[in-house]
């Protein structure tokens, strides 16, 4: 499999996470080509230096890499559990449209 190489400059939006009494925002990065979901940053929100800080850093960095791979956060999705932190970020990715709109689950994107 070959990486997905994006350009410099892409649309991205900033959004709120909300896991359990946990609450952290994530910008999600989108493929100008295409419009499809290419990339999830941590953006803020945790005690910097935190075990959870770490955690969602380095979930959003392997979450990036597996889009840009060729998987859909969809798919990526079905593998995780309902409960971590990590499928909180992904459960966001399948939810955002290119225009930082909430879809309801299962909607098509435009």
């Amino acid at each position: 499999m070959t990486r997905h190489k994006l350009p410099t400059r892409r649309h991205a939006i900033t959004q709120e996470v909300v896991w359990g009494p946990h609450r952290f925002h994530v910008s999600v990065g989108y493929d100008p080509a295409t419009g499809d979901v290419s990339e999830v940053f941590y953006a803020s929100g945790m005690k910097e230096g935190t075990d959870l800080h770490t955690t969602v850093q380095d979930a959003c960095i392997l979450v990036s890499m597996l889009l840009q791979l060729g998987m859909t956060a969809q798919g990526i999705g079905k593998s995780l559990s309902d409960v971590s932190i990590i499928s909180a970020v992904v459960r966001h990715l399948d939810t955002t449209d290119n225009n930082g709109q909430y879809l309801p689950k299962g909607a098509p994107t435009v």
